[in-house]
């Protein structure tokens, strides 16, 4: 499975850089800065088709356009560009995200940088990858010496910064927030920035 979810990530990845390298157009999904493009839709679409046929009898839930359409134990959630905002303004740190619930539990995922060419995945209880090298979770416990990622949807964004990210910049060593979740997670401590 974490094979099929590696796959998918990168292939969508290279179907949304030619995409960006063509020329993108975008459609608005409501709200400021809330759009998809012709990239989130073929990269989903790609996403999909492997999925569906590694795994037929999976339900899939996809940003842009699917609700879980089986009864599953397995369930797979995916982004197919996190950072959408990033990519059509020709940004590197957008992402592909797929993931994979087994019931309703992380089991695992792929997130792939596809102009970065970073590949990061990791499977419960086989350890965290970047590029087929192992890594580690930072050992730092203490909130004040730690850089968090912080990144905030496209409703309630005062409310967010508001009541999270207001409370937050004065008690940790460093607030990463760049407008791409996934990147804000892998990113961190990694020296991206």
């Amino acid at each position: 499975m974490i094979e099929v979810a590696k796959r998918a990530a990168l292939e969508a990845g290279r179907v949304a850089l030619s995409v960006r390298l063509s020329g993108i157009t975008a459609k608005a999904k409501g709200g400021i800065g809330n759009f998809s493009t012709e990239g989130d839709l073929l990269a989903e679409k790609k996403i999909i088709d492997i999925i569906g046929k590694s795994f037929p009898d999976h339900g899939i839930l996809s940003e842009e356009s699917t609700n879980p359409s089986k009864k599953s134990k397995y369930l797979w959630v995916v982004d197919p560009i996190d950072g959408t905002i990033l990519y059509y303004s020709g940004q590197d740190t957008f992402g592909v995200s797929v993931g994979l619930l087994k019931d309703n539990k992380p089991f695992l995922g792929a997130i792939y940088f596809p102009a970065l060419k970073l590949l990061f995945w990791a499977k419960k209880g086989g350890g965290a990858y970047l590029n087929n090298k192992k890594i580690l979770v930072s050992p730092e416990r203490l909130l004040n010496k730690s850089i968090v990622g912080f990144d905030c949807g496209y409703s309630n964004r005062k409310a967010d910064i508001k009541n999270i990210l207001i409370p937050l910049v004065d008690n940790v060593r460093y607030l990463l927030v760049p407008g791409c979740t996934v990147f804000a997670m892998t990113s961190l401590d990694r020296g991206f920035y």
